[in-house]
């Protein structure tokens, strides 16, 4: 009797212990299913972000492409109209050495008969009433090479220009106006930092030249610092 209810012990407990083996490996499996779950979501919600991501990257990369461009076209806009200001100049300073300004042919220089009485105060608008406005019209639209060429005017042994105890006096004649530019519409075909090339067209009688103007800035001032001409025909 005692060898029976032993057997009966045995068996209870070893039916506990599956038991609860089974319910330790259910346990496990759904606890691995909730982590495969989370996981899973965890990857959906990692993947849904990084396309937000990148999405907001290209929005941001579009937004500044959008702006730069922006910004060059309102660059070119400001080196066209600084282009045609000094193309404007350009013009004036030729008419300065070519006889064009009006003088009284019956008032000479005291101290030099080959200059005249200028009676003519400005060029194209730009005051010309003394020999310092005009080296001031030179200084402030132009520098370097081109100025250069132009500084017969006012400087050197001989300067085109001279000043009187009552003005301004100048040579007569001069050299060959030749800036008579078709149309204010140069074309920029380069730019730099504080720099730029803007190209432009003059027709005489020999035909069409074209004409590279290399422009600076220096101290807040667009200034002609060079000029290739090349004819065309």
């Amino acid at each position: 009797m005692k060898k029976i209810i032993a057997l009966s012990a045995v068996i209870a407990i070893m039916t506990a212990f599956a038991s609860c083996s089974d319910k330790e490996t259910a346990d496990n499996s759904s606890s691995k299913e909730t982590t495969t779950a989370a996981t899973t979501v965890t990857t959906e919600n990692e993947a849904t972000t990084a396309e937000q991501t990148t999405e907001s990257e290209e929005i941001s990369t579009t937004e500044e492409s959008t702006t730069e461009t922006k910004a060059s076209d309102e660059n070119v806009q400001e080196y066209k109209e600084a282009a045609i200001e000094l193309m404007k100049a350009m013009t004036a300073a030729e008419k300065l050495g070519s006889g064009i300004v009006s003088c009284d042919g019956n008032q000479t220089l005291s101290t030099d008969a080959n200059y005249f009485k200028v009676t003519d105060t400005t060029i194209d608008s730009y005051d010309i009433s003394s020999l310092e406005k005009i080296k001031t019209f030179l200084s402030d639209h132009f520098s370097g090479e081109f100025y250069n060429r132009e500084a017969y005017l006012v400087e050197g042994e001989d300067p085109f220009f001279t000043e009187g105890d009552d003005g301004l006096y100048s040579h007569l004649g001069g050299r060959a106006f030749i800036y008579g530019w078709d149309k204010f519409e140069p074309e920029i075909i380069s730019t730099g930092d504080n720099e730029f090339t803007a190209r432009a067209e003059y027709e005489l009688t020999n035909g069409l030249t074209q004409v590279d103007m290399h422009i600076i800035k220096n101290d807040d001032t667009w200034r002609v610092d060079s000029v290739v001409e090349t004819p065309l025909n």
